[in-house]
């Protein structure tokens, strides 16, 4: 399975019976789900089994859509083009999301090289350094600015 998986790169739609000899409808949802590759692939399960339960059954295994034989193909082909338009969409959010991601940890890392480099250029500069915030709250002294207020950390705080 994993090398079939690996081909499913222009997959748009799986439309599966839940009755398979090898590997039955969930199993494949399982597998389909839990591979990285292939989990945003929307999938309709059809089935011959019309309970309410086994509709239920089908979309918790993670089925998108849950038709049951005999179903007409307009149905089939509209509940497809729909389901194809979200997996579409789907994937698209998914990629900004994944790139959003990215910038956003490239920027938490360059703020915290940032923040280093100045704890580490205040800490040694011969040169007092304070930093308020708007309300005139201490958010940071060095020792020379200490020394040349003539105060102790906890005076200045």
């Amino acid at each position: 399975l994993d090398y079939t998986l690996a081909n499913f790169n222009n997959i748009h739609l799986i439309i599966s019976d839940v009755m398979m000899p090898i590997m039955d409808g969930f199993d494949l949802i399982h597998a389909l789900k839990s591979n990285r590759s292939t989990c945003l692939i929307p999938v309709i399960l059809v089935s011959g089994r019309a309970s309410e339960e086994g509709k239920i059954e089908g979309l918790k295994a993670g089925a998108d859509d849950y038709l049951v034989k005999p179903f007409g193909m307009k149905e089939l082909m509209a509940r497809a083009q729909t389901h194809i338009e979200l997996g579409r969409l789907r994937t698209s959010l998914e990629q900004k999301v994944r790139k959003r991601t990215e910038e956003l940890m490239k920027a938490n890392e360059e703020l915290h090289i940032s923040e280093t480099r100045y704890r580490v250029l205040s800490t040694f500069s011969p040169s007092g350094i304070l930093h308020t915030d708007a309300r005139g709250e201490l958010l940071y002294v060095n020792d020379q600015c200490l020394q040349l207020m003539g105060v102790s950390r906890d005076q200045a705080a």
